[in-house]
């Protein structure tokens, strides 16, 4: 009979593994001191409730590591608590308790009460089994089974129970299985081109592609990285089956490059990861003279207007992206206590250049004066570079300076040409006496 027993609980355990997933608990601990009496029924190992060693009926039988090893035993108790912490928040859908009952009067088998908890401080009663004490169990092992629970919660108390008779509980195995497991599926969209001074999202989404009944419980984690946000905190989800979370992510270039961040999920089936790529593109100033310099106009006569053109392009050595990447002119204006001695000629405001394209402006200065002075001015350009299209980005500024005159430079030149050859006439003159 004893073999009949322990094939038929071998053989009820092996088919129950293909399709149910046992989860072990990282611990427990009992609240009554466990009893002696013929033999010893102590947790030698700590572990004895979850180490996979049942027994059988007789108890007392020896399976090869002594009479009663694989039973823990409580004398005159009437409940026994056995608080399992699976150290996280675990999904539990089967939960087996082995007991075994030689007569009422010694060994009886117990009710059983299943309690969850997040806490250890709050219980919540699951379900249970009420079994009447009854001759009918005499010298039979029994496996207490409960079945169709969806319990997710870190910790699960047991309750073994009797009322009148014993005065011995027997348990040799705890067993919790997961048959209907939720299952954590990790998408995300990338940033893709994001303009410099601009910004641009990405989603991490999880989905419970799980069973039926099933409840996908975690965390979607925050990003990294100076340009990437938020950086800080996590969002939770609480899923069904095929429910779907997403988190928003944004990237804000700073500079033009490609960049990625890693987002972490986890959950109460698996954890997991999504990887946000992005791309900082921009459109790139350049001019035929380097902003900061000087436009020089050189000597400039008396009513005379004189010109210098300053060709400004868009280098980006981006892909032609459109708005991501062309440059926008906003404004060129001349600015300084001599300001009214220039002009700007063919611009537009608002002039937008693409890819490797062009403009022209004409600057001018013209001489109205009768000094011989200097005349400087500052020439600057906004441009919406580094900044989202058509708003106010990189400004670049030029120094213009022209040397006025109040007689044409030509007359000048001979006059002085002239002064100085009578000087020199003279000059021998007063040798020859």
């Amino acid at each position: 009979m004893q073999n009949k027993i322990t094939i038929l609980l071998f053989f009820m355990i092996f088919f129950q593994s293909l399709w149910a997933v046992e989860i072990v608990p990282t611990s427990y601990t009992f609240d009554q001191a466990t009893g002696v009496g013929s033999y010893t029924y102590h947790d030698e190992t700590g572990r004895q409730l979850i180490d996979g060693y049942y027994g059988t009926a007789p108890w007392s039988a020896n399976l090869g590591n002594g009479n009663a090893y694989e039973w823990v035993g409580w004398v005159n108790k009437p409940t026994v608590n056995i608080d399992f912490d699976f150290t996280t928040a675990k999904l539990i859908n089967q939960i087996n308790i082995g007991t075994v009952q030689d007569h009422p009067g010694d060994v009886v088998i117990p009710s059983i009460y299943i309690y969850s908890s997040t806490n250890k401080s709050t219980w919540n009663l699951v379900t249970s089994r009420s079994i009447p004490e009854s001759t009918a169990y005499d010298n039979t092992y029994q496996t207490i089974s409960f079945t169709g629970l969806s319990i997710s919660t870190r910790y699960i108390r047991v309750s073994a129970r009797f009322s009148s008779d014993g005065p011995w509980t027997f348990l040799d195995e705890a067993d919790f299985y997961q048959t209907a497991a939720p299952a954590l599926t990790v998408s995300n969209t990338n940033f893709g081109n994001v303009r410099v001074g601009s910004s641009g999202n990405a989603t991490v989404t999880v989905t419970n592609t799980g069973n039926a009944g099933t409840t996908l419980t975690g965390n979607i984690g925050a990003a990294s990285g100076s340009e990437f946000s938020p950086v800080t905190g996590s969002q939770s989800f609480s899923l069904a089956q095929n429910q779907q979370a997403t988190r928003t992510y944004t990237y804000s270039p700073s500079a033009r490059g490609t960049d990625s961040t890693v987002v972490s999920v986890t959950s109460n089936a698996t954890n997991g990861t999504a990887t946000l790529t992005a791309t900082g593109v921009s459109p790139v100033y350049s001019s035929n003279v380097a902003p900061g310099n000087t436009i020089d106009f050189g000597v400039v006569d008396k009513d005379v207007t004189t010109t210098r053109g300053l060709t400004i392009q868009n280098t980006t050595p981006d892909a032609d992206l459109g708005d991501l990447t062309d440059l926008t002119i906003l404004s060129a204006t001349i600015s300084g206590v001599d300001a009214a001695y220039y002009s700007i000629e063919n611009f537009i405001p608002g002039t937008r250049l693409s890819k490797n394209a062009t403009t022209g402006l004409t600057i001018r200065v013209t001489n109205n004066d009768h000094l011989v002075d200097t005349r400087n001015a500052v020439l600057t350009i906004v441009t919406d570079a580094n900044a989202a299209l058509g708003t106010t980005g990189n400004i670049y500024t030029y120094n213009l300076t022209a040397y006025l005159v109040p007689e044409p430079s030509s007359y000048i030149f001979l006059s002085i040409a002239g002064i100085l050859f009578c000087f020199s006439r003279l000059h021998r003159k007063s040798h020859n006496y």
